[in-house]
């Protein structure tokens, strides 16, 4: 496994000062959110993203990818029933999607937030249909890329709220790009199923993991054990990233974002010396 944290995390710093901090503290990689480089990813030209990859590139820091997808421009959903509105959606979806590889990433975290959520007015089948219809167009280009982009259900959507339902998103689609990622505070919050459960359910499917607390803070602030999560990825064999993103920061985020390296590291290191 390897460790990455987001940058907008990082209020307010540039993204090379990020790459240095994140480098000089340990990661292995960097998580992008598009809105921290722009108003729309449509303006940021390619110079500048061959820039910010070089960047990264000179620390031997990996971008992994992009979250927080359409947090900006104003206006896009990826349910929305006028066919317009998705018509721009699906085409800012595409253009994330190339960013994504412009800069080299592999990932792009989708929440089930306000952009893909169910509108005052809908139905919850037509919500669902017409999110299955934008991804369907999105996801030929992200597989062209060698992008995943991956449904990470949240508490608070009215359409994708737990991983069972994103799993059922991702097989109903059934296309290898359309992938799963945890975010560890979301899992907290299911009630049918714990995180443990819900991460050997997702087995392969689980591309990307979140790493907060409960509490929504960094983790290792609350009462969110790491150990038997470790554990748990273990068990189905996940390789890929562990990303620190607290939802809530107190704090100068360098300091969090060592804290939490610390701590993750710490309980891995404790889940494989039980393995072995």
């Amino acid at each position: 496994m390897k460790f990455s944290a987001c940058n907008d995390l990082y209020e307010g710093w540039t993204i090379e000062d990020v790459f240095e901090s994140l480098k000089e503290i340990g990661y292995d990689g960097v998580e992008i959110a598009p809105c921290t480089l722009a108003d729309s990813v449509e303006s940021i030209p390619l110079e500048r993203r061959v820039e910010i990859r070089r960047a990264a590139d000179k620390l031997d820091l990996e971008i992994v990818g992009l979250h927080q997808l359409m947090v900006k421009p104003d206006g896009l959903h990826l349910c929305h029933p006028d066919p317009n509105i998705r018509n721009r959606t699906v085409s800012y979806f595409r253009s994330l999607i190339e960013l994504c590889c412009d800069l080299g990433g592999r990932v792009m975290v989708c929440g089930a937030d306000d952009r893909g959520n169910v509108m005052t007015g809908q139905g919850y089948e037509d919500a669902w249909d017409t999110m299955k219809e934008s991804f369907c167009r999105v996801l030929p280009l992200a597989a062209q890329r060698g992008v995943a982009v991956c449904l990470e259900p949240q508490e608070k959507s009215k359409l994708v709220r737990t991983a069972d339902e994103a799993l059922k998103m991702i097989h109903e689609i059934n296309h290898p790009s359309l992938r799963l990622d945890c975010s560890i505070r979301s899992m907290c919050a299911e009630a049918e199923r714990n995180v443990i459960e819900i991460i050997a359910a997702g087995g392969e499917q689980v591309t990307h993991i979140h790493a907060n607390d409960a509490n929504g803070h960094e983790p290792g602030s609350g009462d969110t054990d790491f150990r038997p999560i470790f554990k748990a990825l273990k068990d189905i064999r996940y390789i890929e990233y562990v990303s620190v993103q607290p939802l809530k920061c107190d704090g100068d985020p360098a300091s969090v974002a060592s804290k939490s390296l610390n701590y993750l590291k710490a309980c891995l290191e404790e889940v494989e010396a039980d393995l072995t």
